[in-house]
């Protein structure tokens, strides 16, 4: 790229030079042109003030024939006033420079005069006009009739001053034409050489240009006494690059049959790694599933483990207390068999016996520990069979189809399987609607609530805790809220909890398939689960299902069946 700049460097550097020239004429010739524009406006204008001065006399003149004549003076006075204005403002541009109104009547830009004596002139003509331009304002001012004496003062100040206000401009006009040959001259001249310049340049191009092309026919002389034995040696690198080209193309058909068997291999092995994934990701899930049903199932058996406990307890105690019933019954057989052989003393002893039992009854309370013990028992076993009758309803293990389930129901049902996570760490503070029914799978939604009320729990670390469920049906959907004050959810995190194996908690504590599975058992509902958070302040979940859901074909699939589901109550 340097070689060919260098190659070309006079011609480059004549072009640059043969623009710049003309280019400099052309800004020269329009900034000059400009001022001989302005300059040809001043000297119209000013050549214009000479016929105004004469119209001036020669309205003022009509004035009074037609006002000595009794005619109406309305149409010279109206030109005087024109006259009068352009006249005024002209004279001031050319002292002051401003817009004026030009021959044209439109609005032009008219330049003050520089040079010294012009301006002399200009300031002699103003000692003459400014006081004939107050005897010309009461004159134009006048209404109907003009009073005689301004009149004829005005008449004999411009017959005694209008040749000398003419001499005055016709100066002023000279020096403006003056000014204006100048400067024709002058552009003249630079247009001139900026022409001549321009040719020398040209014609040195010109011979750079000439020089160069015999230069070029020389090396094209040479280019061609070589061009054959060029053509020669291109022929034969192009047959050995042709017979490369033939090798190339049989490894080539060789490499593509090698290919060909390992994609088939490679399409194998993905169909066997896609195996492996998917039985991968089901252990996963069903690992998921056990987690859930352990953490289930460990709150059950402390549930059930309470009543059952106090129930054994009660029943040992009344196997205390067997002994002296026992006794007591005993010594009655004895005293019937006594009364049956009419045997009067063992009678009495029997008696005596009988009485100290029931005296030892009397005083230990044992009848009335008895009474409360067997009513304990069964509270004690009412509440294990309302814990498994909650279980039954939370897995429902016999609905395989959509069903109207009462909602409110499934949470309650899941609150009380999860009473022994909940109860240490949060208040549960229900707002319920009156009624909402939808219809839905309802161990499968029984899910859902478990693993939502769940992590709430577990994001809540301080004594105050609260999760707050609320329900109500908008728009023909069951909207159900779980909301908890607990750490919240980092921002970053929000767009990932749905996806599977994402999880925040430490590892082995958590698979992070929970929320993915309760995202797709709402979408097989064709519902919507949405979350809100934030740090410090609290968590809130959103579901919304359909109360009735329009028929299909698809079911919720088995890789999402609720791990509550596989319980079966004894």
């Amino acid at each position: 790229m340097l070689g060919n700049l260098q190659k070309y460097r006079e011609i480059i550097i004549s072009v640059a030079l043969f623009l710049i020239f003309d280019l400099s004429v052309l800004v020269v010739s329009s900034l000059t042109t400009g001022q001989l524009k302005d300059d040809a406006v001043a000297v119209n204008l000013a050549s214009r003030q000479r016929e105004l001065s004469q119209r001036i006399v020669k309205t003022l003149l009509q004035i009074q024939i037609a006002q000595s004549a009794g005619q109406s003076i309305e149409e010279p006075q109206t030109e005087l006033a024109m006259t009068f204005k352009i006249f005024d403002e002209t004279i001031e541009g050319l002292r002051d420079g401003k817009y004026v109104t030009g021959g044209d009547y439109q609005t032009v830009m008219l330049i003050p005069v520089e040079t010294d004596s012009a301006k002399v002139y200009l300031e002699r003509a103003f000692l003459i006009w400014n006081p004939f331009k107050e005897k010309l304002f009461r004159v134009i001012a006048a209404k109907r009739a003009v009073p005689q004496e301004d009149l004829q003062d005005a008449v004999e100040y411009a017959s005694k001053n209008n040749l000398l206000l003419l001499e005055l401009m016709n100066v002023i006009t000279s020096e403006a034409e003056k000014k204006l040959a100048d400067k024709s001259n002058t552009l003249r001249m630079i247009q001139i050489s900026g022409i001549i310049a321009a040719l020398i340049n040209f014609f040195v191009l010109l011979f750079h240009f000439i020089r160069k092309l015999r230069s070029q026919d020389a090396e094209i002389a040479r280019y061609s006494e070589n061009l054959e034995k060029m053509v020669e040696i291109r022929t034969r690198e192009l047959r050995r690059a042709q017979e490369q080209l033939r090798a190339t193309n049989a490894s080539l058909e060789k490499a593509k049959g090698e290919l060909e068997v390992l994609n088939s291999q490679l399409e194998q092995k993905v169909e066997e790694r896609t195996a492996e994934l998917r039985n991968a990701q089901t252990q996963l899930i069903q690992s998921e599933k056990m987690a859930a049903l352990g953490q289930m199932v460990a709150g059950l058996a402390h549930e059930v483990n309470t009543p059952l406990a106090f129930v054994k307890t009660n029943l040992e105690g009344m196997r205390e207390f067997h002994k002296d019933l026992f006794k007591l019954v005993e010594e009655s057989e004895k005293l019937c068999d006594a009364l049956q052989r009419d045997d009067l003393d063992r009678i009495d002893e029997h008696f005596a016996r009988l009485a100290e039992i029931q005296r030892h009854l009397k005083e230990s309370n044992r009848i009335q520990d008895i009474s409360d013990m067997l009513r304990e028992s069964l509270t004690g076993m009412d509440r294990i069979q309302e814990l498994v009758i909650n279980l039954k309803n939370f897995s429902r293990l016999d609905e395989a189809e959509y069903k109207y389930a009462d909602i409110h129901a499934g949470i309650d049902s899941t609150l009380l399987i999860a009473n022994n996570i909940i109860k240490n760490k949060a208040k549960v503070i229900k707002e319920y609607a009156p009624k909402v029914f939808a219809e839905c799978y309802p161990a499968q939604l029984n899910q859902v609530f478990l693993n939502l009320i769940t992590n709430a729990a577990q994001a809540i670390e301080h004594s105050n805790g609260e999760i707050r469920i609320k329900t109500e049906v908008v728009d023909g959907y069951a909207v159900i809220r779980v909301s908890d004050n607990g750490k919240g959810i980092p921002k970053e995190h929000l767009n990932k909890i749905f996806e599977p194996f994402f999880t925040t908690k430490p590892v082995g504590q958590g698979t992070g398939l929970g929320l993915s599975i309760c995202y797709q058992i709402i979408e097989k509902h064709h519902g919507s689960i949405k979350v809100e958070s934030q740090v410090g302040v609290g968590t809130t979940f959103t579901i919304k299902i359909p109360t009735k859901q329009t028929r299909r074909d698809d079911k919720v699939g088995e890789n999402v069946l609720s791990p509550a589901s596989e319980l079966q109550p004894a």
